[in-house]
């Protein structure tokens, strides 16, 4: 006698039996909830909003960005007054730049970067106005507990 053709059955897991639409709802539900978590426990993600660097704040007479400083410790050049704000650049203690202006708390400073350490950012001249900074170096805010006034 012939042996018998066994009977094989597959099954399927249950996500595969789900339909798209379904599975596609499941989806968004496990994103919605994984940010409402975020947002729950106070998670925070890097705003990309920029608050520009304003020069010529102290007057016609005086220079764009009245100070020079360095960095007292390293830390991160960012794009606004806050942690929130998208880092630009990590600095390392020593840095060099020029002070142009604080948020209104007074906890940030504006600052642009001289590149080489002493490099004229078009940073040091008077300014009939003030207006955003769009010299050839970079801008951003660091801490102003970070901040050593070398000059000016």
């Amino acid at each position: 006698s012939r042996p018998r053709a066994s009977s094989c059955k597959f099954h399927l897991p249950k996500a595969a039996k789900r339909s798209g639409l379904t599975q596609a709802l499941g989806l968004a539900m496990k994103i919605f909830a994984i940010a409402l978590l975020m947002l729950i426990s106070g998670a925070t993600v890097a705003s990309s909003k920029v608050v520009p660097v304003i020069i010529g704040q102290h007057g016609p007479d005086i220079d764009a960005c009245p100070s020079f400083a360095e960095l007292s410790e390293k830390n991160s050049l960012r794009k606004g007054p806050g942690q929130k704000f998208e880092r630009v650049i990590d600095l390392a203690e020593g840095t060099k730049f020029y002070v142009c202006g604080q948020s209104k708390n007074g906890k940030w400073t504006s600052v642009v970067l001289a590149q080489d350490g002493y490099l004229d950012c078009q940073a040091m001249s008077p300014t009939p106005k003030p207006h955003a900074y769009a010299g050839p170096c970079m801008s951003g805010w660091l801490p102003t507990e970070h901040v050593r006034i070398i000059a000016g």
